[in-house]
């Protein structure tokens, strides 16, 4: 009678011992998916950029300002940046990284001077493009807005930016 209270217990023991292990490895699983669908999204074929608009406020004619946008590369394969194109010549830009491993990040920078801007500007949108080799979207745009004030407090010209930027995307 007591070898069978021995092997009883010794099969309980066993169960046990199975039914921790399957549960640490089912929340192995499940960790590892979400961290995969969280990090690397393959139906998300795109550079990510945060944020996608800055509003630089109000600066006097002659001041020059920065931003920095950040860029992930949420696609499961390496994202190339092929060009970073401005809609203006007061603005130019500093790329940290061209090639974005999954998962990777990189910084873009935006300097803007307005001792190039020939008349004063209301909040109008300034895009960049950014031209990747991703094939769901190759063009991310950006955006930053800032007003710029002449010294003799000159009327608004709402009437800025009049360059066709449909020829900076590529096809």
């Amino acid at each position: 009678m007591k070898w069978i209270v021995y092997v009883m217990g010794a099969i309980a023991v066993v169960i046990i011992c199975l039914v921790l292990y399957l549960r640490t490895n089912v929340r192995n699983v499940q960790a590892d998916k979400n961290l995969k669908i969280s990090n690397l999204d393959i139906h998300n074929n795109k550079l990510e950029a945060t944020p996608e608009f800055v509003d630089l406020g109000t600066i006097m004619q002659g001041e020059k300002l920065s931003c920095s946008f950040i860029l992930t590369n949420r696609w499961s394969q390496e994202i190339k940046i092929l060009a970073v194109k401005v809609s203006c010549d007061c603005t130019k830009t500093e790329l940290s990284n061209k090639v974005l491993s999954p998962g990777e990040s990189g910084i873009l920078k935006v300097h803007y001077d307005s001792l190039r801007v020939s008349r004063r500007q209301t909040n109008i949108p300034l895009p960049i493009f950014i031209v990747t080799n991703s094939p769901s979207e190759n063009v991310v745009c950006v955006k930053i807005c800032v007003t710029v004030k002449t010294k003799e407090n000159a009327p608004l010209n709402v009437d800025t930016i009049n360059r066709d930027v449909s020829s900076l995307l590529v096809k």
